[in-house]
């Protein structure tokens, strides 16, 4: 399982190891969101394979 820098990986050219697709992180289909730790699993469009997973940036609470 491999970490996908959230700001970067939409525009990064991602491979899949077991069926060799290459594309843009933006075409990963989403494999699952986990609720209690806001981590998103990406899977390969062409065959599923899981490819990584990130975590959206978590914006702080405005001050007052």
């Amino acid at each position: 399982m491999s970490y996908l820098t959230y700001e970067t990986f939409r525009e990064e050219i991602i491979a899949c190891k077991k069926c060799e697709w290459k594309g843009l992180g933006s075409e990963l289909q989403i494999e699952e969101f986990h609720d209690s730790s806001f981590i998103i699993d990406y899977c390969c469009p062409k065959c599923g394979e899981h490819i990584g997973f990130t975590q959206p940036p978590m914006s702080s609470p405005k001050k007052s």
